[in-house]
């Protein structure tokens, strides 16, 4: 199965309402795109899980190290759709 990402009405749909996303691979460094794409998702007004070895806090917001770490995803409804990814 090949990925494509999904449409533009997709993606404004699910930015639209504040949701929680976890952002794998979130930079510290503001000069990184994770970095902005978290600024941004929290600045609508979102819900925003750092997801990044080695650090404790990115954007104010405490940070785990991997997607297992983050308590009770399941209250948090985190699931594929909520997730961003970036390097």
């Amino acid at each position: 199965m090949r990925f494509a990402n999904p449409g533009d009405e997709v993606i404004r749909s699910l930015l639209a309402e504040p949701r929680t996303f976890a952002v794998v691979g979130c930079s510290p460094d503001p000069g990184r795109d994770s970095h902005e794409i978290a600024s941004l998702l929290l600045g609508r007004g979102n819900r925003v899980i750092p997801v990044r070895p080695g650090a404790d806090e990115i954007l104010g917001q405490r940070a785990f190290p991997d997607l297992r770490s983050v308590p009770d995803r399941k209250s948090t409804r985190l699931n594929s759709s909520h997730l961003v990814i970036s390097y």
